[in-house]
């Protein structure tokens, strides 16, 4: 959370100019109303030029005087306090006049821009209810059929100067100024209301940071509707600064308004994004006298050249929030994606979670906004404005602190952003429009930023065209720079670069201009969709064959025409779809194909070349498929079900298995028909509807054909919002934490809770036993369709599905039998020979002697640049971002335990056949991976064994881990999981996130308490971004080690990205503080040691390649003639350890030692003449330290003994 966050002394976003001189004197201590400020102006320099367009010119003394007699004759029409008049204008000095004499008047301007279609315009007139309109009698035949009074100010000229003065009403801070109609997401506009109070905070903010002077030159460029107008119009009126209006002819060609600033001596302007990213790339004269350029409107992709003779400075705010609520300016030749800056003088900012939590620096959340500049609210639409105006949770402060008062609102914006170190807000993107390709979820605004960086573009755009579900474009649209020539494949190829290839536009257009709404905003419904190129002679499909590969790989991939060269992985392939694509294969040609041929031959060409080889050798096979069983016997559970079954015998009423997902959802939900969705998703999928029980100790399931899975519904519309998430919080929590009884309850649980009219959160908890992580997007999908088809009165239409979860569960225990079953076992025998039974990781707490499972999440963000950087290498080294992610994770393992032999758990969907594709169930399996290091392998040569031993456990993971453990005969051991206690896991995507009809989806997994194994590394695609979900046993570690151990995980990433040849023991490690306080720690323990009469050398050694916590290993050689033992040596060292608080001794752990160079852990203080340190762990309390040491003393051998004093020798040279 960011509240009014101060700015580095060298990029203050206030020019370093002189405020306007006696402008104290125009703005009183008592707070004065935007009007009253302009007329004191007028009064004090009515002859200064208040504004002009072309030719005509308006001085102060002439816009009070029009102000004030428009203001009179709008009162005899009825205007008053709160009083809306709506405005219909081109940009011209009578907007200027006619805005002013509202607000003189007491009313409320409400502007349309009179390009508005009439039909918007007439619902916006009906929505206000506005008394007057005015407008000119140009424009009379645009404007709807309404029984406001249509004042002409040219034709109504001479009545307008004829009225009475106005009377002054006693306007205060919480009148309305204004009224700005905003797109809504039903499709009707809102109006936001915006009041004096609001309209002050801008101007107070402004002022301070851009003082102007009567000498300054202003602009006004932005259509009458755009919240930005105000922004333009108001602080320069209120400083005595003269306003130009930008001619029509120049207002959106780049170059020729850059001639009319530079002519026209404008000192400050505003431009919309798109033009001042094009303006700021001309090559300007450096005695251009503009000093400041302001923009904002939509995202800055790119910081503007070096060597401009202004500032740029960009800006963040929705309308709700009066215009502005970050800012901050932008450096120039900066290669990082320009921040939005930080809140404005007198806002707050925060990033929340769902829950309105703040999350950590880096991590994605929504941007809420709080302060001065929150609206009142939407005009005449109460539910919607207790849905985006929220009671500000962090308004609690005594009196007397900064920040929002008790009491006051903030504003949900919609927006997703993230805070930057320096305290800066990073803008991601509206929640609201990421895109799903390919089954990865995008966000444009990352392509348009590189695109953007792209030699000789100018200005860019990026959409996605989708002409059906499976038929999907991503079009990218460049404007070139003056002279550059752009050609698409250069772009395509650039892009390639930096991006995967699911990222890159399929075409690329280069045009004149970017079409811009008359907010000078993209107009995206307006670009040109390209026509579809046809495949080259060299990519059609050849043969019959590579025609029938391709289909598959369209199909899978949602592709519609891949050649015969795409390669699998260029084209966001993973182990997932490779499944897809390999089961479908052996449907059409009954061929035995290996999972891993995807990977050995990854383009179509190559891979129906071997199809046509197999089939020409006769190769067939002929899969048994699954069949119906009769559902008048037990029905049996699969493998991975009796698992299951028998933890719950052994541990009830635990939530371990209990999955729980929270889906927001925006957009008129009717809960009637959700509910009657819920009720034939559960007829559609018996495992729905399941319980489980036994006969003579046997599990077998029991599907209740009339079970009904109700759907609670909480009613909190029109709710405070506190009171809102608190009892949503509360649900959540006992929906994650709920526990089964596998026999009685329904393992199918569902609340919704309905927060305002348009929005509402649908809790679901599911028992894993009936489902997994790829069941819930079938759940999620499957009760979309089913919604969206009953909410249009329309049958649902979903295919039939041939078998149920139980059929599967009768097929798994008769295929798995005989030769299947001993081929599987004896890969995995040979696999596992051998494989240590723990893995000793150094943990905060001795492990107990029996697991509770209690367990806790803690989550981070990985910076886009090292996202974009693990992406790249996985292309460059051939293998999936999965096999990329766990061969780092493996090698923080290696460096954490010294054990060259690892096993870490991975799950797998385990679906390998078409027919179950579409069914809920608990289907995954669990496959164990194992490496074998040797001392000096480097990290390409651990990835190139992870990839091998992945692809060769893909092609054997029929065989169920239970049968493994069965098989392998592993000694059971309660106080942690056999044969691996580590899992990684990696989710290309998870559920459906997006536009579904005409509702949005936001679904997200919850944390349940709970840990299975010792720790879980889950990576998953956030966006475009990659996130680290750590779950990890309480009884073992603190959230303080997770949060160092992910630390260290992100210093490898980067050591790898920039050199995956170098040895595991050399990558990088430490975190930069580490390997500070190392060096701080290692000067002291020298300047202590050097002082000490009686020895005769030592040396300090830095050990950097062990992670817990930066270590110091001091040997010692003492005078011959010394007349003090060890043990003098020993308490000399405790001595000076003391005098630093980081330091104690301790241990040594992983130190080489032995001729072999083997990584011996020994425990010794001290050992012969030396002595071991290193920086203790602040987190432990002394007794908890001298309790670990003396456990781990005992366990000093003499063979390390002995090696410690043969390391001694050969440091003294013996």
């Amino acid at each position: 959370m960011t509240d009014q966050l101060p700015q580095p002394a060298d990029q203050s976003a206030t020019p370093k100019r002189t405020p306007a001189s006696g402008l104290s004197a125009i703005i009183p201590a008592a707070p004065a109303l935007v009007q009253q400020l302009v007329a004191r102006q007028a009064q004090r320099c009515p002859e200064t030029l208040a504004a002009s367009a072309g030719d005509a010119q308006l001085t102060y003394g002439q816009l009070l005087l029009q102000a004030t007699a428009l203001a009179g004759f709008l009162q005899t029409l009825g205007v008053a306090p709160d009083v809306p008049v709506a405005l219909c204008l081109p940009r011209s000095l009578d907007l200027l006049v006619s805005m002013l004499g509202i607000l003189l008047a007491g009313g409320a301007y409400v502007p349309f821009d009179p390009a508005y279609p009439s039909e918007r315009l007439a619902t916006i007139l009906a929505d206000t209810a506005a008394p007057v309109l005015l407008t000119h009698s140009s424009l009379l035949g645009q404007i709807p059929a309404t029984p406001a009074a249509v004042i002409c100010l040219d034709r109504d000229a001479t009545a307008i100067a004829a009225a009475p003065p106005p009377r002054e009403y006693g306007l205060d801070a919480n009148h309305r100024a204004y009224v700005i109609y905003t797109s809504g997401s039903t499709g009707k506009p809102k109006g936001v209301q915006i009041t004096h109070g609001n309209l002050q905070h801008l101007l107070d903010w402004h002022l301070q940071a851009f003082p102007l002077a009567a000498s300054d030159r202003t602009t006004q460029i932005a259509g009458i509707a755009f919240d930005a107008c105000t922004w333009e119009i108001w602080p320069a009126l209120v400083a005595g600064a003269s306003i130009q209006i930008v001619p029509d002819l120049v207002r959106s060609a780049p170059t020729e308004l850059q001639d009319w600033l530079v002519r026209q001596q404008i000192t400050c302007t505003f431009l919309p994004t798109p033009l001042a990213d094009r303006v700021v790339r001309l090559p300007w004269p450096a005695s251009a006298a503009l000093h400041t350029l302001l923009t904002g409107g939509e995202q800055l992709l790119q910081a503007p050249p070096p060597g401009l003779p202004f500032t740029l400075i960009n800006n963040y705010g929705p309308t709700e929030t009066t215009v502005v609520a970050t800012s901050g300016p932008v450096p120039a030749g900066s290669l990082e994606v320009p921040s939005i800056g930080w809140p404005v003088r007198g806002s707050q900012l925060y990033v929340l979670d769902a829950r309105l939590r703040p999350v950590a620096a880096g991590v994605a959340g929504e941007i809420y906004i709080g302060g001065g500049g929150v609206g009142r609210g939407y005009l005449e639409q109460a539910a919607l404005t207790a849905e985006r105006f929220l009671p500000n949770p962090f308004s609690q402060r005594p009196e007397g602190t900064p920040g929002p008062r008790p009491g006051a609102r903030m504003y949900r914006s919609g927006d997703q952003g993230r805070l930057r170190p320096d305290g800066s807000v990073e803008y991601i993107g509206r929640l609201d429009q990421q895109v799903k390709v390919r089954g990865f979820r995008i966000e444009l605004g990352e392509i348009e930023a590189v695109l953007k960086r792209q030699p000789g573009v100018a200005a860019v755009a990026v959409i996605l065209e989708q002409s059906s579900q499976e038929d999907k474009r991503l079009l990218g649209y460049v404007v070139p720079n003056p002279a550059a020539l752009l050609e698409e494949s250069h772009l395509r190829a650039g892009l390639a670069t930096s991006l995967p290839e699911y990222m890159v536009p399929n075409r690329i257009m280069v045009l004149e201009d970017l079409p811009l709404t008359p907010n000078g905003k993209v107009d995206r419904r307006r670009l040109p969709i390209p026509e579809k190129p046809p495949l080259t002679l060299e990519d059609l499909p050849q043969t019959a064959v590579e025609e029938q590969v391709a289909a598959v790989w369209n199909e899978v991939l949602g592709e519609s025409q891949l050649g015969r060269r795409s390669h699998f992985l260029q084209v966001g392939g993973h182990s997932l779809l490779a499944t897809q694509i390999v089961v479908r294969l052996r449907q059409i040609f009954n061929l035995d194909l290996p999972l891993q041929l995807l990977f050995e031959r990854p383009t179509i060409g190559a891979l129906a070349e071997y199809v046509e080889a197999a089939l020409g050798q006769g190769s067939h096979v002929s899969a048994r498929s699954i069949e119906r069983i009769s559902r008048d016997a037990n029905l049996p559970l699969s493998f991975a079900q009796q698992r299951i079954w028998f933890f719950e015998q052994f541990m009830p009423d635990t939530a371990t298995y209990t999955i729980p997902i929270m889906i927001k959802v925006g957009g008129l939900l009717q809960p009637a028909v959700l509910e009657h969705a819920i009720k034939l998703l559960v007829e559609r999928h018996e495992v729905l509807r399941t319980t489980f029980g036994s006969a003579a100790g046997i599990p077998h399931q029991l599907i209740d054909n009339s079970r009904v899975v109700p759907m609670a519904v909480l009613d909190l519309k029109g709710q405070p919002a506190d009171r809102q998430q608190s009892e949503l919080g509360g649900i959540l929590d006992r929906s994650a934490r709920a526990s089964y009884r596998l026999g009685e309850d329904a393992l199918l649980r569902m609340i919704l809770v309905q927060l305002g009219v348009a929005e509402a959160v649908l809790v679901v908890a599911i028992h894993h036993i009936i489902a997994d992580a790829w069941s819930i997007d079938v759940l999620i999908q499957e009760l979309l369709d089913i919604y969206a088809a009953l909410a249009s009165n329309q049958p649902p239409a979903l295919a039939e599905l041939p078998i149920q979860y139980v059929d599967f569960a009768a097929w798994q225990h008769a295929w798995l039998q005989a030769d299947r079953l001993d081929g599987q076992l004896a890969y995995w025998r040979k696999q596992l020979e051998g494989s240590p039974a723990l893995l000793e990781l150094p943990t905060d707490r001795p492990r107990p002697p029996t697991q509770t499972l209690r367990g806790a999440v803690y989550s981070l963000l990985l910076p886009k640049p090292l996202t974009v950087g693990l992406k790249a290498l996985s292309r460059r080294k051939d293998v999936t971002l999965f096999m990329l992610m766990l061969a780092v994770f493996k090698t923080l393992l290696y460096r954490y335990t010294g054990q060259p032999d690892l096993c870490v758990g991975s799950p797998i969907a385990n679906r390998t056949r078409v027919e179950v594709e579409h069914l809920i169930g608990f289907f995954i399996n669990t496959l164990v991976l194992r490496a074998q290091i040797e001392p000096d392998s480097s990290f390409s040569t651990l990835l190139r064994q992870v990839r091998e031993t992945t692809l060769a456990a893909y092609a054997h993971q029929d065989l169920p881990y239970e049968k493994l453990i069965e098989d392998l005969r592993i000694e059971r051991n309660i106080s942690y999981n056999p044969l691996f206690q580590v899992m990684f896991n990696f989710r290309n995507d998870f559920g459906f996130n997006g536009t579904h009809g005409d509702l949005t989806i936001d679904a997200q997994m919850l944390e349940n308490g709970t840990s299975k194994f010792d720790l879980t590394l889950d990576v998953s695609h956030c966006g475009d971004d990659l996130l680290l979900w750590v779950e990890y046993s309480t009884e073992l570690f603190e959230q303080a080690t997770i949060i160092r151990m992910l630390g260290h995980f992100q210093v490898l990433l980067h050591s790898i990205i920039s050199d995956p040849d170098q040895q595991l023991r050399d990558l990088a490690l430490l975190t930069p503080p580490e390997q500070q306080q190392l060096l701080d720690d290692q000067a002291r323990l020298i300047a202590w040691l050097s002082n000490y009469a009686g020895i005769e050398d030592f040396q300090v050694v830095v050990r950097n390649d062990l992670p817990t916590a930066a270590q110091l290993v001091v040997y010692i050689v003492k005078k011959s003639d010394a007349t003090f033992t060890n043990a003098d040596i020993h308490a000399y060292i405790r001595q000076a350890a003391c005098r630093s608080a980081r330091i104690s001794v301790v241990e040594l752990g992983g130190l080489p030692l032995g001729e072999d160079g083997q990584m011996l852990k020994t425990y010794a203080v001290p050992l012969g003449n030396a002595a071991i340190l290193q920086p203790a762990n602040p987190l432990e309390d002394v007794a908890a330290n001298q309790a670990r040491l003396a456990e781990k003393r005992a366990k000093l051998s003499a063979q390390k003994q002995s090696l410690l004093q043969k390391r001694l020798q050969n440091l003294r040279g013996e």
